[in-house]
């Protein structure tokens, strides 16, 4: 899986319904990924700069 088109549908998403309080994941992917520092994939490290950009 790529990140890059989960992250524009969650912008999207955002724009339209605000940002969430929480959310939850299974850390599977695009959540967690085996190759990334610490296991964590772009989506992972984009999530909570999210909350200051929107």
């Amino acid at each position: 899986m790529r990140e890059a088109p989960v992250i524009e549908a969650f912008v999207s998403l955002f724009k339209a319904r605000g940002l969430p309080i929480g959310i939850r994941s299974d850390n599977g992917a695009p959540f967690a990924s085996p190759n990334g520092l610490y296991n964590l994939s772009k989506l992972s490290v984009w999530w909570p700069r999210s909350r200051h950009r929107h």
